[in-house]
């Protein structure tokens, strides 16, 4: 399905929203993104640094575990989400285990920080 130029650059301005948290609470970012359809071509990319960005959110306090759960399962599978080239293997584990925090283990300051530290050392 086609969209036009408008609807195109309004998703793109909502994916961005979402992966850069621009738009608060989170859960209004995600309800926008939920208006669009998952199959797309690849719009906006989610690099090392927005991943540890989320990290910082929620270890500063500024946002829930439920926050930066429910973030990253609104990212995670998106066919219009691209990964950054080098570091695609990395975030889809950290949105995996960030989105499902039942099979990984939950969000607490030592998992955040674990997880900074591989993201940190990706950018190295």
């Amino acid at each position: 399905m086609m969209q036009s130029d408008g609807q195109q650059a309004a998703r793109v301005s909502a994916l961005r929203d979402l992966v850069q948290w621009r738009r608060l609470p989170i859960a209004d970012a995600i309800a926008r993104m939920n208006e669009f359809s998952w199959d797309s071509d690849e719009l906006v990319e989610l690099t090392v640094v927005d991943a540890a960005a989320s990290l910082d959110r929620y270890l500063a306090g500024e946002a829930a575990a439920e926050d930066v759960n429910a973030w990253a399962d609104a990212l995670e599978g998106r066919d219009d989400l691209a990964l950054e080239g080098a570091h695609s293997e990395l975030l889809k584990e950290f949105l995996f285990e960030i989105a499902n925090p039942e099979l990984a283990e939950p969000l607490t300051p030592t998992f955040a920080q674990h997880w900074k530290d591989r993201l940190r050392g990706a950018r190295s």
